[in-house]
């Protein structure tokens, strides 16, 4: 997923949060660092801040989560709706899929329950 920003790998740049610029190469966005390094590739409809050290991924319709902390998509861009659940100092993400499907993920990116439906609560 890294690599070096090369000349012609975007088109412009602008600040996003925490030392990171937008990269943008026609109608899509990915991340870089101060370096020019790509640390998001730039293949995203839209990127959004969240909390803590995520931010929110756009593609083809779904939203998924991606770590700042450890540069990686933890929550694929496939779902409508995702809602961060901050514990202490954990976070955990809850995804809302088609037909009213929940799944929980991790910080890490772990699938922790898969196939709940959103009728009924989800437990610990």
């Amino acid at each position: 997923m890294s690599g070096f920003g090369q000349e012609g790998e975007y088109d412009h740049s602008k600040r996003f949060k925490k030392g990171l610029k937008y990269a943008v190469k026609g109608q899509c966005m990915g991340l870089i660092n101060s370096n020019g390094e790509i640390i998001l590739p730039i293949e995203y409809d839209d990127i959004d801040p969240c909390k803590r050290d995520f931010v929110y991924i756009f593609k083809d319709g779904g939203r998924g989560v991606f770590s700042l902390k450890t540069s990686k998509v933890i929550v694929p861009p496939q779902y409508g709706d995702i809602d961060l659940i901050k514990k202490g100092e954990s976070s955990f993400f809850i995804a809302y899929g088609k037909d009213y499907i929940v799944e929980e993920y991790n910080e890490n990116g772990k699938v922790m329950r898969q196939g709940l439906s959103i009728c009924g609560r989800l437990k610990e």
